[in-house]
């Protein structure tokens, strides 16, 4: 008989201690849904509302609509103004110009066009037969350049004039706006406006959506197919009062607009006798009993009368001067033709 031996016995194998129970990872929390237009806080005074209507009265009420347009897209607000608004005084006597070339001295604040192209103005502006002066531009880069810069089919401006303004830019400049799908009407403006295309005194771009009716600009002589143009005498006249009164309640007992006290009307030259050198002729001119001589870039005045008054072709002021003594010499920094205005008599003056 063989014995079988017996397996050794196996040793129990150890209890697995419990695993503890994995603590529930908290829920995360749902993203919250962000606002297509987050809401952007007008940094300006809000002007007054009656009738649905912001009443704008001050410079920072001006700025309060170009941000709540520009900035908050609230392009379809509606405003009046109740008083004349300056942006900078005195604008066009404070930018220097020499060859073709325009800097501003003292502080100048520059102005950003209300309306852009993604947020074009399509509000209601009435300026209630008031004045906004001293607009100031001066970037070639700036396209859509003007009181107000990009203006849409369903905007009504209306009833105000643009003075003492200096607005260059590129592409699409007037001193009202730069590109208007809208209605303007009634409006006028004694500025100075340039650009690199499409440059107009009321608007810079007019697509065929827009109106442009009994609006009128300051031009150095009449243009056949701009009826909006009209020249120094026309403004000095009247006759651009009394064709904005007609268009409005707005302008009905203006006589003189505001702006024009400063516009002078060119009358015709007289011309040196027979100077023997052209390049350094000196003009005697007799206004009155005062006497003016002009040397290369300085005109001299003896016995003005109250004040002197220098401008330019299209009548815009250069020099205002109230002399101090009999004698007043005035520098300029460019040749050319100009308007020596003092007392009644205005002539023109050759600067060499």
């Amino acid at each position: 008989v063989v014995s079988q031996k017996a397996d050794p016995e196996q040793p129990e194998q150890p209890e697995q201690p419990e695993q503890p129970e994995q603590p529930e990872q908290p829920e995360q929390p749902e993203n919250p849904e962000q606002p297509e237009n987050p809401v952007v806080e007008n940094p300006f005074k809000e002007p007054e509302i009656r009738g649905g209507y912001f009443q704008i009265t001050d410079f920072e009420e001006l700025m309060w609509l170009m941000f709540e347009v520009n900035t908050c897209a609230d392009t379809r607000v509606k405003v009046v103004l109740n008083s004349n608004i300056i942006v900078n005084k005195n604008c066009l006597q404070r930018v220097l110009k020499s060859s073709g070339i325009a800097k501003a001295y003292g502080d100048l604040t520059v102005w950003q066009p209300v309306g852009t192209l993604e947020n074009p103005f399509n509000g209601y502006f009435d300026g209630q037969g008031h004045v906004i002066s001293g607009i100031y531009i001066d970037d070639k880069s700036q396209e859509y350049a003007g009181l107000f810069g990009v203006v849409g089919s369903e905007a009504v401006i209306k009833n105000f004039g643009v003075v003492d303004s200096y607005i260059s830019g590129g592409e699409n400049v007037g001193a009202i706006c730069g590109k208007s799908e809208g209605k303007i009407e009634n409006c006028y403006s004694l500025s100075e406006v340039k650009g690199t295309g499409n440059v107009n005194g009321i608007a810079g771009k007019v697509e065929s959506t827009s109106t442009v009716e009994n609006c009128y600009y300051l031009a150095d002589e009449p243009k056949e197919n701009d009826p909006c143009a009209k020249t120094a005498a026309e403004f000095k006249s009247g006759e651009v009062a009394e064709l904005l009164a007609k268009g409005g309640e707005a302008w009905k007992d203006v006589k003189e607009l505001p702006g024009v006290e400063s516009v002078v009307v060119p009358d015709e030259p007289e011309q040196p006798e027979n100077p023997e050198n052209p390049e350094t002729a000196t003009e005697n001119i007799t206004l009155s009993n005062v006497k003016i001589w002009s040397f290369e870039k300085t005109i001299i005045v003896e016995n003005a009368e109250k004040e002197i008054v220098i401008a330019d072709m299209s009548g815009r002021v250069v020099k205002n001067i109230k002399p101090e003594n009999t004698r007043t010499e005035i520098h300029l920094n460019k040749g050319g033709i100009f308007l020596v205005k003092t007392g009644l008599s205005t002539k023109k003056v050759v600067i060499r």
